[in-house]
C-alpha cells in the first residue's frame, strides 16, 4: 500500500473489511451534505448494525478475558496469603 497522508486516507477495519471514510469526507467538508437514496441508506444501516454487533461481541469477549485474569490473580493472592498463614501458625 503506498504511503498516504492520514488526512486523505483513513480506513476502519472490521473483520477483514475496509470501509474508506477519509477522502470523500474531507473533500466534502465545505459542501452541503446530501441525503443518500433509500437503498444506499439501507445498505449503510445494515453495515453499521453488523459492525456494531461485531464490536459488542468483541467487548463481551474482552470482558470475559478480563474476568478470567482477575480470577487468576485472586486465586494467586489467596494461595499466597494461605501459605503465609500456614507458616505463621506452625
Amino acid at each position: 500500500m503506498p504511503k498516504c497522508d492520514r488526512a486523505h486516507l483513513i480506513f476502519v477495519r472490521v473483520k477483514q473489511k475496509e470501509f474508506p471514510i477519509g477522502q470523500g469526507a474531507i473533500a466534502n467538508m465545505h459542501q452541503q451534505a446530501q441525503i443518500p437514496d433509500p437503498q444506499t441508506r439501507a445498505q449503510n444501516v445494515a453495515r453499521w448494525r453488523e459492525v456494531n454487533q461485531q464490536i459488542d461481541l468483541l467487548t463481551l469477549q474482552l470482558d470475559e478475558l478480563i474476568a478470567m485474569v482477575e480470577t487468576g490473580l485472586r486465586e494467586q493472592r489467596l494461595a499466597r496469603l494461605q501459605g503465609k498463614a500456614e507458616i505463621t501458625n506452625t
